[in-house]
């Protein structure tokens, strides 16, 4: 359980919300169950590790611009981006006229 949660997997951009929530469930279950606790900048190092490639260079750039790099912030706004990206990428039904023949 130790190894699940310090050693995730990498995650791909559509599996990142449901991923994260999956790890921090583990996170959880491990705190509880063995009274091992992961705080601050490990949960933030090992969050920024699982992400792909391009994300974690996003949540980098996005917490150099803050004083302090707060694991649920970067959360937050990873979790935010890839929302949307997902969002974007999920093709809509469209109107189509009819078709004359």
């Amino acid at each position: 359980m130790f190894l699940e949660v310090i050693t995730p997997g990498g995650l791909k951009v559509k599996e990142i919300a449901a991923g994260i929530h999956k790890w921090e469930a583990k996170v959880a279950v491990l705190a509880q169950t063995f009274g091992e606790i992961i705080w601050g900048n490990i949960k933030l190092a090992i969050l920024i590790g699982m992400l792909p490639k391009d994300f974690q260079d996003m949540a980098m750039q996005n917490g150099s611009m803050m004083s302090v790099m707060k694991y649920e912030n970067v959360r937050d706004y990873v979790i935010s981006v890839a929302t949307q990206k997902a969002a974007m990428s999920t093709p809509k039904p469209m109107d189509v006229d009819q078709v004359w023949s």
